[in-house]
């Protein structure tokens, strides 16, 4: 509470959000322009801090969206991850994630 540049508990926290900023911008990942991803981390941080969602199952499908003749020579050539191929058209992917929704963070009522 209080003073922010005062508390303690903020300066540990801020010293963590900022160690954690810069290990990940070691990593190729950039901040700038990505005021959200900070606030989130700021957010997170916080003993309050209260999930608006809880992720419970996702699934991820890729494809050929155009098939090529050679499609079946790659998969049993054993390269069926090869995305840069020159036979490969376009690829599709589609991806399908289920979610909790937190008790008053929607407008919507449903019952899976």
């Amino acid at each position: 509470g209080g003073n922010a540049k005062g508390d303690p508990e903020w300066k540990e926290r801020s010293g963590a959000i900022l160690k954690t900023v810069k290990e990940l911008e070691q990593k190729g990942y950039t901040f700038e322009g990505a005021d959200a991803s900070v606030d989130l981390m700021i957010r997170r941080s916080m003993p309050s801090y209260s999930p608006p969602f809880e992720i419970v199952e996702y699934s991820v499908h890729n494809d050929d969206a155009t098939p090529t003749a050679n499609r079946n020579e790659r998969w049993t050539g054993g390269q069926a991850g090869d995305y840069s191929s020159k036979g490969r058209k376009v690829a599709r992917c589609k991806a399908v994630v289920g979610v909790r929704v937190a008790a008053g963070m929607s407008d919507c009522e449903e019952t899976m």
